[in-house]
C-alpha cells in the first residue's frame, strides 16, 4: 500500500496505490523470495566486483606511467607487480556457463559471469533452477579469493615497492 502525492500548479493531488502482483504469474511465493535473495547476492558481488576493478585499473594505471620512468631493478619491480595486477584484473568476459572453463580466475571475467546470471535471473518471475542456483553459489565464493588477492597486493606488495620508487625518487602508487 503506497499514497502517492502529485503536485501540480501549487496544488496537491493524492491517491492511494496497491501493487500486486502480476496476475499471470503463478509462481509461489516463496519461489520469488528465492529469485529476489539471489538476485540481490548477484548484484551485491557486482558492486563489490566492479568497485575493485576501479581500483585496479587506476593502479595499472599509475604502473605502466612508473614503469616508463624507472630504471633498473626498480623498473623491473613495478613490471612484476604489474604483471599480477593485470593477471587478477584479467580480460573479461565469459558466461556463467563456463565458471570452470577455460581461463584462470579473474575479476573482469567474475563480473562478465556475475552480468549474466543476474540476466538469467532477472528474465521471468520464476523460481531459479538448480543450475542457476549452484552457478551463482559458485561465482559468489569465487568473489572472496579475488578480493583477498586484491589485499595482499595491496598490503604486501604494494608498500615495498613504494619505499623503492620513493628511495629512486619517483611518487608512490596509490591503490
Amino acid at each position: 500500500q503506497y499514497t502517492v502525492h502529485l503536485t501540480v500548479a501549487g496544488r496537491v493531488y493524492t491517491q492511494p496505490l496497491t501493487v500486486k502482483m502480476d496476475p499471470r504469474v503463478q509462481t509461489p511465493p516463496a519461489a520469488l523470495a528465492q529469485q529476489l535473495a539471489l538476485s540481490r547476492d548477484v548484484c551485491d558481488a557486482l558492486q563489490r566486483d566492479g568497485q575493485v576493478i576501479q581500483r585496479v585499473r587506476r593502479l595499472r594505471a599509475q604502473l605502466v606511467e612508473r614503469a616508463d620512468q624507472a630504471k633498473g631493478d626498480v623498473a623491473k619491480a613495478v613490471l612484476a607487480l604489474n604483471e599480477q595486477v593485470s593477471a587478477l584484473l584479467g580480460g573479461g568476459g565469459g558466461g556463467f556457463r563456463g565458471a570452470g572453463g577455460q581461463g584462470s580466475e579473474s575479476l573482469a571475467r567474475l563480473a562478465g559471469q556475475l552480468q549474466s546470471l543476474y540476466g538469467v535471473l532477472q528474465e521471468a518471475d520464476v523460481a531459479p533452477t538448480a543450475v542457476v542456483v549452484a552457478a551463482a553459489r559458485d561465482r559468489l565464493a569465487a568473489l572472496d579469493p579475488m578480493l583477498a588477492r586484491w589485499n595482499a597486493i595491496v598490503t604486501r606488495e604494494l608498500p615495498g615497492l613504494n619505499r623503492r620508487l620513493q628511495a629512486a625518487g619517483l611518487g608512490a602508487l596509490q591503490p
